[in-house]
């Protein structure tokens, strides 16, 4: 980054550094990964609650599931579908189980690209490099368990606190004597320790964004990552909000911009080819509310425009995931010269700064030793006395 400022300006330029072909890369499989699983774990869901909204995302031949839903240009409106499923206390332990399962899997691919995504970010703001796709990704190997349960940190202390207060329920079913047992204890355990589950749910949204920067930039393990990030947002909130809104801003205005441009893509494509093939068209496209088009492939005619329709089908698909592929990466980027300028302003650690991997150590050759009687290299042969000369 040659124009580096070292502070809020710096901001400005991180859409540039989020499209970055390596960064997009792993965006995308991010994005590909993540309709997987919810796909999957839509089908799940169906089989145990075979009513709910959510199973209808799973079924794959019906064009309400997320795939035709993306493709429908209304990949947005299924989110309110899968509320059910992404609300852990929506219904018994069976959806609780299933819930807390999809979180674990979606925590697994955001922490394993995301961090390689903030780790080449790291390199390319600190050093003004070009840094390489293994260069991100041999540090996510070798941090693995730091960026997978640095997020995972404040709901240790979540589920510590709510086994209290599930322990006070508990208490309440005793007869007789167990309501009043639990009437003293919730004014003087179960407020307060919800009070901290409050505070450290709240705390652990607003800073999952600085975790995995934090282990990026300083090599820190999960524990260090987490209370990094907190530290960050409690003694720098102001800048932290400052930076956190102006990021935003330029997230959304940059994602509306590749969500445009897609959607000019898929039309003019779609279009010049219907032109070439003289009123007939490849693909069906029928514009819906703003620039999203409900698109579907030909079935009808040679069987060579039947495979080409399902080709631009395709192609039209992995465009419209490169917009969700472009967000994840902006988040990350951004978010890693967040966590740049809060260390800078909070640690007094300037940005030029960064984690250095230390090279494999190889263990020192076992030295051979010398037979005794050899001569040594560069020293002369004594000549040994012939025979029948004796000393004088």
């Amino acid at each position: 980054m040659r124009d580096r400022k070292g502070d809020w300006r710096d901001l400005l330029a991180s859409h540039g550094l989020a499209i970055d072909a390596k960064k997009l890369w792993l965006g995308f499989i991010a994005s590909i990964t993540i309709l997987s699983l919810l796909t999957i774990m839509a089908m799940v869901y169906g089989r145990f609650f075979p009513t709910s909204s959510v199973a209808l995302l799973g079924q794959l031949w019906h064009r309400g599931n997320l795939v035709f839903s993306l493709l429908q240009g209304r990949g947005l409106t299924a989110v309110p579908l899968l509320i059910p499923l992404l609300n852990p206390f929506h219904g018994g332990i069976v959806h609780l189980a299933l819930s807390a399962l999809l979180y674990f899997l979606l925590l697994a691919v955001l922490t394993y690209c995301g961090g390689a995504i903030t780790r080449l970010t790291a390199l390319q703001y600190a050093r003004d490099d070009i840094p390489t796709l293994q260069d991100g990704l041999k540090m996510v190997r070798a941090k693995r368990r730091a960026y997978l349960f640095a997020p995972l940190t404040p709901l240790f202390g979540v589920l510590l606190f709510a086994v209290g207060n599930i322990v006070i329920g508990l208490i309440g079913c005793i007869p007789v004597v167990g309501p009043w047992i639990m009437a003293a204890l919730v004014p003087f355990c179960a407020v307060p320790a919800t009070v901290v589950i409050t505070f450290i749910v709240v705390l652990g949204a607003l800073t999952f964004g600085l975790m995995l920067p934090a282990i990026s930039i300083g090599g820190k393990d999960a524990f260090e990552g987490w209370s990094s990030a907190y530290s960050y947002l409690l003694w720098g909130f102001n800048r932290f909000v400052s930076y956190t809104v102006l990021a935003a801003v330029i997230g959304t205005l940059t994602t509306l911009a590749a969500y445009g441009l897609v959607e000019l893509f898929v039309y003019l494509l779609v279009k010049t080819l219907s032109i070439g093939l003289i009123g007939r068209s490849l693909i069906s496209y029928t514009l819906g509310g703003g620039l999203a088009a409900d698109v579907a492939p030909v079935l009808e005619g040679p069987l060579g425009l039947t495979v080409a329709s399902w080709l631009t089908i395709l192609i039209v698909f992995v465009a419209r995931c490169m917009v969700f592929a472009y967000a994840i990466s902006y988040f990350f980027t951004s978010n890693t010269l967040i966590c740049f300028l809060l260390r800078k302003h909070v640690d007094r650690i300037d940005v030029d700064q960064v984690y250095e991997e230390k090279p494999e150590e190889k263990a020192p050759a076992e030295e051979v030793p010398e037979a005794k009687g050899e001569p040594q290299a560069g020293e002369p042969i004594a000549e040994q006395p012939k025979e029948g000369q004796g000393e004088q």
